[in-house]
């Protein structure tokens, strides 16, 4: 956007289309994405006024008071109400203007020639971090590379400067000098106050994070346990929870939940990596890092971190409130077009209701416990070999499981989930679908192909595993063509319980949550009445016509075997007339069922199928959120009474089928698939 290294981005909060961005040592400028129009809006000193320092990276905020404010830093803070048009000194030069040209380096000072002594190092004696409290207008907090917090109530008109901070290294006269990494004025509490500092460049690696509930004035470190050898770089107070900070170091991120008594490691696929800036997304509770290789990384609704305690810990399960989930039709489409490595995108968060829950114990097979205690650190532990009997009690062992299940707002069973079974805070997304017509992997298939679906952890795909994802996995292109309809909305409940040698046994208190519909759908409550009632029937149907396929298939494979060992045996030519005759009705049967094979592909067209109508009506509702179509309920009436043609003649010929089979087996004829005596 600005060229250079690039640094902070800001956008305006009531119009997207105006971004501000900033390369090195103050160069800002405005962009107005609508026309593509740059402006730099960098601030200059007045005439006659000494030369403004620029840090590296200068800070720069747009008011919670004002769009159109900005607060810019050079060494002196600067003060815009239109946007960077114009702007204002608010303040005289807030550090403590020492020449950098003086200060020693490897013991000495070095004279103007020395080499790089102007190329490339940061200028000193300039502003690094500012912040605006969203409880006062006009109370900012500004921070310094040369150890000074300067703090002002009224806009810029009197500033008051602290320079001694607990814990910190001490310079000349009892001072401390390190630089201010960043300043933050608490959400919640108009007194409230944090800093960060970072004294690297001095070969000093503690976290230095600071606290202050008087404005600054007294400070109390929260590093805690922290580790000692990597800097605070951000941190991030929950907007909810003044206790829950983040914190972003060298080496990855943390987390307190009693304002930094404990801090906690968050990994959860986050590598060991600088985590150099933290931002909450406040409507979607979403923790947003950049980190010092110029990643981005999200952590989808960290709410659950809010009630997280001691005593939650100690109980067996507990589920943590789930947020309202919303009804909308995702838009699955890819839209990478031709521009290949040139598109950088990431997955949206998981479709659906995503419900968080603690398990104390983790659930580990008779093999998994076993294997799991003969790892022991002593080598030279003693270690019991299993018997043949105990290996075979392992391989016959079902896997313990892990069971949510959520019923409706009629007290029904709507859909049942396999979660994740470690010790942890796990996470499962359901897709606010019902179970599908017909189970994944199923013959009848919608249209002519094989029914199926995607599952796992998270939410959208649908049939094959309750109808849950992999939270970071979009809903598949595919997924409209698997899984059941949407639910309505309404209040519903999901429980927690284990499968363990096939007993189930509840965990912990349910969980209530609400299932909302898209404001911009506006369905009548009756048209949702009708397509639920349709859901019904047309699953039904679908169900019906996949036992006929399937059925009817079995009974070809059946036939073509049998077809295939009469001439091999002594038995009368006459069973394999009897078989023939069979296999021509069956033909019959599936044309009605799935078409006639000959006809498709030619340009005449196709009469649709039993198949074909069922399976549109079936595969149309998934999507759907009012009122099914006339051409819905049309295929569902031909389907229905084509269908009910053809199931007498497939019982009818599948019995015939059995009775042959048996005269088969009296004859010694070969063996075929479908005959057991």
């Amino acid at each position: 956007m600005t060229g250079g290294d690039g640094f902070v981005s800001r956008i305006d909060p009531k119009d997207p289309n105006i971004v501000y961005g900033e390369s090195q040592y103050g160069g800002i400028v405005r962009l107005n994405r609508r026309t593509a129009e740059r402006v730099s809006i960098k601030p200059v000193e007045g005439k006659g006024e000494p030369a403004l320092r620029f840090n590296w990276e200068s800070p720069y905020i747009i008011s919670p008071f004002s769009n159109t404010r900005l607060y810019f830093e050079a060494n002196r803070l600067f003060r815009s109400d239109d946007r960077g048009n114009s702007w204002t000194a608010v303040s005289p030069d807030l550090t403590r203007q020492v020449n950098r040209d003086l200060i020693p380096v490897m013991g000495r000072v070095w004279p103007p020639e020395a080499i790089a002594k102007h190329q490339s190092t940061t200028t000193y004696g300039t502003l690094t971090a500012v912040s605006e409290s969203r409880k006062k207008e006009g109370l900012i907090y500004a921070g310094t590379d040369d150890g000074l917090i300067q703090v002002t109530e009224n806009g810029g008109k009197t500033w008051t400067k602290y320079e001694k901070f607990p814990g910190l290294p001490e310079v000349a006269g009892g001072m401390t000098g390190v630089y201010v990494q960043r300043v933050y004025a608490s959400k919640h509490d108009v007194n409230t106050v944090y800093a960060l500092f970072n004294n690297h460049q001095n070969g000093d690696f503690k976290p230095y994070l600071l606290k202050s509930t008087d404005k600054g004035a007294n400070w109390t470190s929260i590093a805690s346990n922290l580790p000692a050898n990597g800097p605070a770089l951000s941190l991030a107070e929950d907007h909810v929870n003044p206790n829950l900070l983040f914190c972003g170091t060298e080496f990855g991120l943390f987390f307190t939940v009693d304002g930094g008594q404990k801090w906690i490691r968050l990994r959860s696929g986050l590598p060991t990596i600088a985590v150099r800036d933290l931002a909450i997304q406040e409507r979607e509770n979403d923790l947003v890092l950049a980190t010092f290789g110029r990643g981005f990384y999200v952590l989808d609704d960290y709410s659950a971190l809010r009630t997280i305690s001691k005593e939650v810990f100690e109980k067996p399960a507990t589920f943590f409130p789930v947020k309202k989930a919303v009804i909308f039709v995702q838009d699955t489409g890819k839209s990478r077009g031709s521009q290949g490595e040139q598109l950088w995108m990431s997955a949206n968060p998981p479709y659906g209701a995503t419900i968080y829950y603690w398990l104390k114990d983790a659930l580990r097979s008779k093999r998994q416990q076993r294997t799991g205690a003969s790892r022991r650190p002593d080598p030279n532990a003693k270690v019991d070999y299993p018997t043949q009997a105990q290996l075979t009690a392992e391989t016959d062992e079902e896997p313990p499981q892990v069971l949510l299940t959520i019923t409706g707002p009629d007290g029904k069973v709507v859909k049942r989930i396999n979660g994740p079974s470690q010790r942890s805070i796990n996470r499962v997304t359901w897709n606010l679908r019902g179970p599908a017509a017909a189970a994944a992997g199923g013959g009848g298939g919608f249209g002519g192909g094989g029914g199926g679906g995607f599952g796992g952890r998270g939410g959208g795909g649908g049939g094959a595993r309750g109808g849950a994802e992999p939270a970071d996995e979009e809903e598949s292109p595919m997924a409209a063509f698997s899984g059941g309809a949407f639910v309505v909305p309404g209040v519903y409940k999901v429980s927690l319980a284990k499968r363990v040698d096939g007993v189930i046994t509840p965990l912990g208190a349910e969980q209530s949550f609400t299932v909302e519909a898209e404001a911009e759908a506006q369905v009548r409550p009756e048209d949702r009445k009708a397509l639920s009632e349709f859901v019904t029937k047309v699953y039904r149907l679908q169900r019906q016509v996949t036992g006929a396929l399937e059925s009817a298939n079995n009974a070809r494979t059946r036939l073509t075997a049998i077809k295939r060992a009469l001439p091999d045996s002594s038995a009368d030519t006459k069973l394999l007339d009897e078989a023939s005759a069979l296999d021509k009705r069956l033909t019959s049967i599936l044309r009605a069922l799935r078409g006639d094979e000959t006809l498709r592909g030619l340009e005449s067209g196709t009469p649709s199928s039993i198949q074909s109508r069922a399976g549109s009506a079936s595969s149309g509702v998934r999507n759907l959120t009012g009122a099914p179509t006339g051409t819905m309920q049309l295929n569902y009436q031909i389907a229905s009474e084509e269908l009910a043609g053809v199931q007498p003649k497939l019982k009818a010929l599948l019995d015939e089928l059995k009775k042959l089979e048996a005269q088969l087996d009296a004859l010694g004829v070969p063996y075929t698939p479908g005959r057991y005596q």
